[in-house]
């Protein structure tokens, strides 16, 4: 069965935290991930990067469309477990779990961008790092000179920022208007890059400049 094909149209819908252009492969690659879960002897034993989890979030929340994958996937009313209580694991529990996901995958087609060494996603370090916090305030400010605080979570992007100011000053969809986002240590911050990827910490402050299209 071709879950890519069945269920693309839904997926491409559900997965807002990715920009329309990334949807249809992190769909491909989250398919991909939930297909291996489905296999294998113990689904514990395997999780995705952190971009494919983001995507594995996303389809959660869509309760219906999940239960109906992971019907197709297993051949039964059950759902792929995922335990948000495994993200307290240590770090290198959480490497070895990403390391047999990424060794089932094989080097064919395998995206750097969705999945990443683990070397590269989970740096060894001689200690533990301390727990960081989930969420962080975002100070968005204005051509005019307003400014506007946000709440984003960790694992937000910029695409998702985007939309949050979006909906704040009530500004039609991005189907006639450019929105553009620059920070001091990324002037051209790219839509599905993670906000602390571009460099985004506690009480960072955004420029924003939004442009209609063809002008």
């Amino acid at each position: 069965m071709d879950l890519v094909k069945k269920y693309r149209p839904q997926l491409l819908q559900v997965l807002v935290s990715f920009s329309p252009l990334m949807r249809p492969m992190a769909a491909r690659e989250l398919l991909r991930f939930l297909q291996l879960k489905s296999e294998s002897g113990s689904q514990k034993n395997l999780s995705p990067g952190p971009v494919v989890d983001r995507a594995w979030h996303d389809l959660i929340l869509e309760t219906s469309l999940y239960a109906q994958i992971c019907n197709d996937l297993l051949g039964c009313d059950e759902l792929i477990e995922h335990s948000q209580l495994s993200a307290l694991d240590s770090i290198d529990q959480i490497r070895k779990r990403y390391q047999a996901t990424y060794d089932l995958l094989g080097d064919e087609d395998r995206d750097p961008y969705l999945w990443p060494s683990p070397a590269d996603c989970y740096p060894e370090t001689e200690t533990e790092p301390e727990p960081e916090e989930r969420s962080f305030n975002i100070f968005l400010r204005d051509t005019d000179g307003r400014k506007h605080v946000l709440q984003v979570d960790r694992l937000s992007t910029v695409y998702m920022l985007k939309k949050m100011y979006m909906r704040l000053r009530h500004l039609q969809s991005f189907n006639n208007q450019v929105l553009y986002l620059s920070h001091c240590s990324s002037p051209l911050m790219v839509d599905d890059q993670l906000l602390t990827d571009a460099g985004l910490h506690n009480n960072s402050s955004v420029d924003v400049l939004v442009k209609l299209r063809g002008c």
